[in-house]
C-alpha cells in the first residue's frame, strides 16, 4: 500500500499563517551502518503518512552507505536526497545544518538512522505540529541480542510485545492517553524530534562549533525557547526503536558541555557558526555593489523573472502586469533612481534590493525604506538574499550616522516573511494600500532597528 501524502492543514498562531498545510522533510543522520540505515528506511517506506521528502544526513560513511542509499532511492515513493561530508570526526550537528538547507518542506522530522519507525510515527509528528512548539518523542531500546536478531530478519517490525525491549512503555501507542501528556516535558533527545524550518533558521540552526559527542541538542532546544518555541511531548504516540550499539567516544564531552555554559552564560540565542555560515562559505556569487543608471536593463531582466515568479500564485495576472509596469519601466526605474532617491544593489546577474530615506519616525530616528529585495528562483537559497539584506542594513547605516529605522512592505501571503524574519524584522502593522487601477497592496510592515 502507498503511503498517502503528508500534506495536512493545521491551524497555527505566530509565526505560520493561518492553515498552513505542513509539508514534513524527513531528516536521517547515519555514519558508516548501512545494515541499521536499511532497517531504518524499510520502516520509513511503511508508514501511513509519507514525508514530503527523505534526507540522509551522512556524517562522512563509506561507499557502502552511498550505495544502501541508491538502492532505496530506487524504490522509495518520495525523493531521497543524499547529504554528505567527509569524515573529519563526529560533525552531526554541521550535517544536520546541511541537511535542512536542503530540505524542501516547511516542517521538519529529525530521527537518527539507528532507529525503527513504528509505522505511524511520521502521521504523529505531523499531527503533534503547532505554530510556536517543537516536538520531542522517546524512543524504547533493544538489547545487543535483540538488535542481532532484528538485523540478521528478512522483516523487521517490532511491536512494544517484542522480545529484548527496554523502556516498553515507550513503545504503546495510545493515542488518548498521548494528549494527556502533551503539555508535559521530557529531557532533550535529538534522534526523536521535529519543528518548523521557519523556527530552526531564525536561530541559525545547530552551532557547527559543536564536535563529538553530546549537547548540540540541548543547545539547539534552548534557544528554541529562548526565542519562545515551546515543547510539545509525544508520549503513547511517535514509536519507535532503538538498534543497539557501542556508544560514540564521550571524549569531547567536557569540552562540549563548558561551550553550552558559556554559550548561557552570553544568552546566545543566534548561533555565531551555522546555518548561515555553511551558506556563505559555499556561496560563489558576487558581492553585491552599487547599481547605476546603467544597470536598468539587468534590473529589468531578473525582475521579470523573479517579481513575476514571487507573486505568480498570490495576485492576479493582470496586477501582476500593471505592478511590473508601474514599478520596473526603464523610465519608473531611472524616476526612483534619481528624483525619488533609491539606492539599488546588484549581486551579479542574480538579485537586486533598493532601499530609500523616507522621513523620520516619531521618536526621532531616520527612517528608511526597504523597497525592492528579490533573487532569481534558481540562486535562491544560497545566501544571496541574505548578503543583499546585509548591503543595504550596512548602506542605512552609514548613511543615518548612527541609529535608525528600516521598514518595510510584505504581501501577507508572501513565504518571505520568514526570511525577513530570520534576519531580525518583526511586524508592527498591516495595511490595505491602493495602487491605482483599482488594485491593492495587501501587506504587513516589517521593521528593523539598524546602528
Amino acid at each position: 500500500k502507498t503511503p498517502h501524502s503528508n500534506a495536512m492543514t493545521t491551524r497555527t498562531h505566530g509565526t505560520m499563517s493561518p492553515c498552513t498545510k505542513i509539508h514534513a522533510s524527513l531528516i536521517i543522520s547515519t555514519y558508516n551502518n548501512p545494515r541499521f540505515l536499511s532497517l531504518c528506511l524499510e520502516s520509513v517506506l511503511r508508514q501511513s503518512m509519507a514525508p514530503l521528502e527523505i534526507i540522509i544526513a551522512d556524517d562522512g560513511s563509506t561507499a557502502d552507505t552511498r550505495d544502501c542509499v541508491a538502492s532505496y532511492s530506487r524504490m522509495s515513493p518520495v525523493p531521497i536526497i543524499h547529504v554528505w561530508h567527509e569524515d573529519r570526526g563526529f560533525r552531526l550537528a554541521e550535517i544536520r545544518n546541511k541537511a535542512i538547507v536542503k530540505a524542501n518542506g516547511n516542517y521538519i522530522i529529525q530521527i537518527d538512522g539507528d532507529l525503527i519507525l513504528e509505522r505511524h510515527f511520521v502521521e504523529d509528528h505531523v499531527k503533534a505540529a503547532s505554530s510556536g512548539h517543537y516536538v520531542l518523542g522517546g524512543r524504547a531500546r533493544f538489547t545487543e541480542e535483540a538488535t542481532a536478531r532484528l538485523v540478521g530478519s528478512a522483516k523487521a517490525t517490532p511491536t512494544f510485545l517484542s522480545k529484548g525491549l527496554r523502556v516498553r512503555e515507550n513503545a504503546i501507542r495510545f493515542l488518548p492517553l498521548g494528549l494527556l501528556f502533551r503539555h508535559t516535558k521530557r529531557s532533550p533527545m535529538g534522534c526523536n524530534m521535529s519543528f518548523w524550518k521557519d523556527d530552526i533558521m531564525r536561530i541559525n540552526g545547530y552551532d557547527n562549533d559543536y564536535v563529538g559527542w553530546g549537547y548540540e541538542d540541548i543547545d539547539v532546544l534552548a534557544r528554541l525557547q529562548a526565542i519562545g518555541i515551546a515543547q510539545n511531548r509525544l508520549k503513547f504516540c511517535g514509536i519507535c526503536y532503538h538498534l543497539h550499539h557501542v556508544q560514540a567516544s564521550r571524549a569531547n564531552v567536557a569540552d562540549n558541555s563548558n561551550r553550552l555554559a558559556r554559550k548561557k552564560d552570553r544568552q546566545e540565542i543566534i548561533a555565531r557558526n551555522g546555518i548561515a555560515q555553511l551558506i556563505q562559505a559555499t556561496s560563489s556569487d558576487i558581492p553585491p555593489t552599487q547599481a547605476t543608471l546603467s544597470d536598468i536593463p539587468l534590473i529589468q531582466h531578473i525582475a521579470d523573472v523573479a517579481f513575476r515568479d514571487t507573486y505568480k500564485e498570490i495576485l492576479a495576472p493582470q496586477q501582476v502586469e500593471y505592478m511590473m509596469d508601474w514599478m520596473y519601466s526603464a523610465e519608473s526605474l531611472e524616476r526612483q533612481m534619481t528624483a525619488e532617491g533609491n539606492t539599488f544593489f546588484l549581486a551579479g546577474t542574480y538579485g537586486y534590493a533598493s532601499v530609500r530615506p523616507d522621513g523620520t519616525t516619531p521618536e526621532g530616528l531616520p527612517l528608511y525604506h526597504l523597497e525592492k529585495l528579490y533573487v532569481l528562483p534558481s540562486r535562491q537559497g544560497r545566501g544571496i538574499g541574505r548578503a543583499l539584506f546585509e548591503k543595504v542594513r550596512a548602506f542605512v547605516a552609514h548613511e543615518a550616522g548612527g541609529r535608525a529605522v528600516m521598514e518595510l512592505n510584505v504581501n501577507r501571503c508572501n513565504e518571505a516573511l520568514g526570511f525577513y524574519r530570520r534576519l531580525g524584522m518583526s511586524i508592527v502593522r498591516s495595511g490595505d494600500f491602493p495602487i491605482g487601477e483599482g488594485f491593492y497592496m495587501n501587506d504587513y510592515i516589517m521593521r528593523l532597528f539598524v546602528g
